[in-house]
């Protein structure tokens, strides 16, 4: 979990470094990142880092808690290189994760679909509005689906019957669109209409296709 994250500005140079701490299993560890000399420590002890790997971290850390697409990475790391699909900057992603787990760090979340986030994702502001009075809806095998039923936030895959029971609570009343965008990250209300008339034509088996 991140705790707080400060930064430090010079007037011709932009953010000079930047503080993030995170609560970890034996306490709070802060990271710091120094932009000019390109070093980057935890409490004092320096993080071994090449220098593609400090520069996604970098990155990273100046978009904390907002999604860093792939493309924008590639853009960052390889300047005028045409993009094109490379496992490259996953093999930096791991150098990261492999450094920081060191220290008992775990703040690159990968955002299925969409890229990397350093830290807590920034979630929109849920509107207030009355609790649902609708609590579970008929699933497409008749059972009764409740809130227990929607998937998990982290998806690598959606599986029809997954696709099915989100149509369904939500066709059903139990949450909305909104709802879901904010779960699931990537989820957007075009992905959801198709699913809908998919679902409405030929049930799971058109979700298959």
């Amino acid at each position: 979990m991140q705790v707080s994250t400060q930064s430090a500005h010079k007037a011709d140079l932009g953010i000079s470094h930047s503080e993030h701490t995170f609560e970890t299993a034996n306490g709070p560890r802060t990271i710091v990142i120094d932009y000019g000399s390109r070093l980057a420590s935890v409490d004092g002890e320096g993080l071994v880092l090449t220098s593609s790997a400090f520069s996604l971290l970098a990155l990273l850390a100046q978009r904390a808690g907002k999604v860093c697409t792939r493309r924008m990475i590639w853009a960052y790391l390889h300047k005028e290189a045409p993009y094109r699909e490379s496992k490259v900057n996953d093999v930096f992603i791991c150098i990261l994760r492999r450094e920081l787990r060191r220290f008992g760090i775990s703040c690159i979340e990968t955002m299925y679909g969409r890229g990397y986030c350093f830290g807590t994702p920034y979630l929109p502001p849920c509107r207030a509005r009355p609790i649902p009075t609708v609590t579970s809806v008929r699933g497409h095998q008749g059972a009764l689906l409740s809130f227990q039923d929607l998937p998990t936030y982290k998806l690598a895959h959606w599986y029809p019957y997954q696709k099915a029971n989100l149509v369904l609570i939500v066709n059903g009343g139990m949450i909305t669109v909104e709802d879901a965008i904010r779960m699931y990250p990537g989820f957007s209300k075009e992905e959801f209409a198709e699913w809908s008339e998919l679902y409405a034509s030929g049930g799971l088996q058109a979700l298959s296709a």
